[in-house]
């Protein structure tokens, strides 16, 4: 639910005053590649990854924390062990997205 994402979001808020602190202390690795794309959250040998593109785009904090998100939300998707079908995959980005948004005002006392 919304209200559940929002109390999570909140919480990681209190692990850092910046993403890259949160990001560090989540134990997730960032990785900037240079390519074109939004972002990508995955879990490979148990390593928590968020691939972003190299080029600082304006909306690079909101892809992080949106990365962040579906690690905080979906793991189980990431670890693959479901197969999702179309509509389900709209919603998790819209909780990935939702989760952004807490997450930044949270941090930052702002809505991006």
């Amino acid at each position: 639910s919304n209200t559940e994402i929002k109390i999570k979001a909140k919480e990681l808020s209190k692990k850092g005053t910046t993403l890259e602190e949160i990001s560090e202390h989540m134990d997730f690795v960032i990785v900037k590649l240079d390519y074109q794309f939004n972002g990508v959250a995955t879990i490979f040998a148990e390593v928590k990854f968020i691939a972003l593109p190299k080029k600082q785009l304006e909306n690079s904090e909101f892809i992080l924390a949106h990365e962040i998100g579906h690690h905080m939300l979906h793991e189980d998707i990431l670890l693959g062990s479901r197969k999702l079908e179309e509509a389900e995959k709209k919603v998790i980005e819209e909780q990935a997205d939702l989760f952004a948004k807490y997450l930044l005002k949270s941090l930052y006392k702002y809505e991006k």
